[in-house]
């Protein structure tokens, strides 16, 4: 199964961690710099990502993914006749079937949600770069010109749809645009996800490590020395 794994997902597979996720990403975008070039990053935040997914759309997807027989049964198993309620000073509300959510604290859990978004980067159409790291996503294109900014946009319109269709939604208020470059007048463009601008921000702390523009990065290290 690990061999279908879409090869940048680095998020609770074996051998992978946010160091190669990190080591992968920025390789490809410092080459993009030394190329006098510059990348556009969409970094997207999922919303409530593990307690989203659908049961009934996991089910479909791992029968697709080739998990079928007793095997399939036994998540179907796994997953349903589940019960939850709240209770708050005694009181507590009726009993409500749960029908989403990938059970968390268990082994299980983690991997489910993996495949659950396997097949996300085949929502993407014109050889943009979608790194993951369990829901942690983002996707970046080289940009030359603004035609490559309506193919980002088209991209990113297609990421929507996606997770649209399998009802796993993006918080569009904590996803972000970063232009990294070392260009003086780098090619700006307004990104959006479905009805909202896309914010830009200078610098994005990403898997522990803060990602920014260059300029940004510059302005820090000045800062620095004159403190």
């Amino acid at each position: 199964m690990a061999d279908k794994i879409y090869p940048m997902q680095h998020g609770f597979v074996k051998g992978r961690s946010t160091i190669t996720q990190l080591l992968d990403t920025v390789h490809r975008m410092v080459r993009t710099i030394d190329h006098g070039e510059q990348t556009d990053v969409a970094f997207l935040d999922f919303s409530k990502a593990f307690d989203s997914v659908s049961h009934a759309h996991l089910i479909s997807k791992l029968d697709q993914s080739g998990i079928k027989g007793p095997l399939l049964h036994w998540f179907i198993s796994y997953l349903g006749n589940r019960l939850q309620r709240v209770v708050i000073d005694g009181k507590s509300s009726n009993w409500l079937p749960v029908t989403s959510g990938v059970p968390q604290g268990s082994l299980l859990g983690p991997a489910l949600f993996v495949l659950f978004i396997n097949d996300m980067p085949s929502a993407l159409s014109h050889s943009s770069t979608l790194a993951l790291f369990a829901d942690d996503a983002k996707c970046f294109r080289t940009i030359r010109s603004y035609a490559d900014c309506a193919l980002l946009q088209d991209e990113i319109d297609k990421l929507v749809d996606w997770s649209n269709n399998w009802k796993l939604a993006f918080n569009v208020d904590k996803c972000s645009l970063c232009t990294v470059t070392r260009k003086r007048s780098p090619i700006i463009c307004n990104y959006r996800m479905g009805e909202k601008a896309l914010s830009r921000v200078r610098a994005q702390r990403d898997l522990g490590v803060l990602m920014s523009d260059t300029a940004s990065f510059n302005d820090h290290i000045q800062a620095q020395m004159r403190d």
